[in-house]
């Protein structure tokens, strides 16, 4: 019973660090990570593109 008591302390300190550490992060770099995203979201799309463009070639 301690023991799983102390297990969930354990998880809901280090989730509420996490959340915090998280939360200061975004107020740094909330610009940061717009370019991030939007970089992420470039490099998918263009991913994908050259997947249907090279696998449409292949069906032919």
């Amino acid at each position: 019973m301690t023991l799983a008591v102390g297990v969930i302390a354990s998880l809901y300190i280090s989730w509420s660090e996490l959340f915090l550490h998280i939360k200061a992060q975004w107020k740094l770099g909330a610009a940061r990570k717009s370019v991030f995203y939007a970089t992420a979201l470039y490099i998918g799309v263009t991913c994908e593109h050259f997947h249907e463009h090279t696998h449409g070639h292949l069906r032919d």
